[in-house]
């Protein structure tokens, strides 16, 4: 675990671990080189910052303690008990404090505590957040002012920003879980829509056809009937002068007879 950083004097500053100790270097070196064991009681968890020229770290040491300190900074600080810290700890700055993030949870049957403590503050932890869910953190440096994006698995669950003196989330998972129920529900309507066209589009090809039908039936009956009508005139027509031929025979032979 290492961590580099630009120095105001144009030098690199390289803060690593080996085994139990924190080491500190800057390169070009000094002192023929030799780096400067800062702590020998590391376990774990190692995170640094540079504020304002100074470098801040924290670590988890042996007795499973948080340990925040900074080279030259002041004093060592014991921020207590570690052993339910999950992941991290991390620095950051937001709003011009150091802040110092952890996940904490105490069993699996626990929600998972994403919180942040000044370490120069009251010594009271910050609650960032918390969930069944949350698998794991990370900070991102915005400004002067810090994310947190907490993950659930490898989807990130929520992003949390500190505004106006505290932390505010947005739940990001659930409004990706609302923009695809969204999505679906559009996608369903869209279908719906598209049967019922269908349905109508349909249903009018049929009613076009039994016009059609319809119509071809009609034309047939009017056809029958012209054709019935023409028999009929020609009919009446005959019958016509077969009355004039019969009243013809009876004036001509029934006179004689």
């Amino acid at each position: 675990m290492s961590w580099i950083c630009d120095l105001s004097d144009g030098r690199k500053a390289c803060l690593y671990t080996d085994r139990n100790r924190i080491l500190f270097y800057t390169f070009p070196g000094r002192n023929g080189g030799v780096p400067a064991v800062i702590k020998d009681d590391h376990e774990s968890g190692m995170s640094a910052f540079l504020y304002y020229g100074t470098i801040y770290f924290t670590y988890i040491n042996t007795e499973k303690e948080l340990i925040f300190d900074g080279i030259g900074g002041g004093e060592e600080i014991n921020l207590g008990k570690a052993q339910d810290i999950k992941a991290g700890p991390d620095l950051a700055e937001a709003a011009g404090n150091i802040f110092l993030f952890s996940m904490r949870r105490g069993d699996e049957n626990e929600p998972a505590r994403i919180e942040a403590l000044d370490p120069y503050g009251t010594g009271r932890p910050i609650l960032v957040t918390e969930g069944k869910e949350i698998s794991g953190y990370r900070l991102v440096q915005s400004g002067n002012s810090v994310i947190v994006l907490t993950f659930c698995g490898n989807e990130i669950e929520e992003e949390i920003i500190w505004r106006e003196g505290r932390f505010r989330g947005v739940s990001v998972r659930k409004e990706r879980v609302e923009k695809e129920q969204l999505e679906k529900d559009c996608s369903l309507l869209r279908r719906k829509m598209q049967e019922q066209e269908r349905e109508q589009r349909t249903r009018l090809e049929m009613e076009q056809y039994r016009n059609s039908e319809l119509e071809k039936t009609l034309e047939k009956y009017r056809e029958e009937i012209m054709y019935a009508k023409q028999k009929y005139d020609e009919l009446a027509g005959f019958a016509g002068r077969l009355q004039e031929a019969v009243k013809q025979w009876r004036e001509k032979y029934m006179e004689e007879i």
